[in-house]
């Protein structure tokens, strides 16, 4: 399933309501002092009710992202029944928080893992603005869908009715019709007798 950030649908509601974490004094285990950005990605598949978020966290540092955070908040038999899934572990790896396995780590991801399941997930304000964003993002996304399948509708219903009808001259074979020779009459040949007796009438009629 495809995941877009969700400052690329709603960019007002992304730039007041992005969660940005500080971290002071780094110890074993935490992940190095600096201002960390929670960039929320959503899956942007019409159709798909997933209620899952990937945390792109972006250093402020290095300007870059140190983790990729997948997270689901609903309890587990949800996503066991949404992935037909009966596997305990499968279950955890979509339920998460846990790296998502298929984005490029840093080196501290397992301490921004740490970080973000220990201190930033325990807030259920935060969590209930992340179901919030899910619903508003997903709503983004069904009326793009419905506006694409609704403009394709209109152009196929434009092509029909703007279609011009076809010359005769631009018929193919099978439909050309189908032209009679002309009938050319022809005099029937006389024959040396019948030249001799029309000769003899003009020579009676005259005399």
């Amino acid at each position: 399933m495809p995941f877009t950030f969700f400052h690329a649908y709603l960019p007002e509601v992304a730039r007041r309501e992005t969660r940005s974490v500080h971290v002071f004094t780094s110890g074993p285990g935490d992940p190095p002092p600096g201002e960390y950005g929670l960039l929320e990605m959503y899956c942007d598949e019409p159709g798909c009710d997933c209620r899952r978020v990937f945390f792109n966290v972006v250093s402020s540092r290095t300007r870059s992202a140190v983790a990729v955070v997948a997270y689901g908040w609903e309890p587990a038999e949800f996503y066991a029944k949404w992935a037909r899934e009966d596997d305990p572990a499968v279950v955890r790896q979509i339920k998460g928080p846990i790296l998502n396995l298929g984005s490029p780590q840093s080196e501290h991801a397992d301490d921004v893992l740490r970080f973000i399941e220990d201190v930033v997930l325990r807030d259920p304000a935060y969590v209930s603005r992340l179901k919030a964003h899910y619903d508003l993002f997903k709503r983004q996304v069904e009326e793009r869908a419905r506006s694409k399948r609704g403009a394709g509708a209109r152009r196929r219903r434009t092509h029909r009715r703007t279609r011009r009808p076809v010359p005769p001259a631009e018929w193919p074979d099978r439909r050309a019709p189908k032209l009679t020779s002309p009938v050319i009459a022809r005099r029937p040949a006389h024959s040396p007798g019948s030249r001799r007796s029309a000769g003899a009438r003009r020579r009676r009629s005259t005399a």
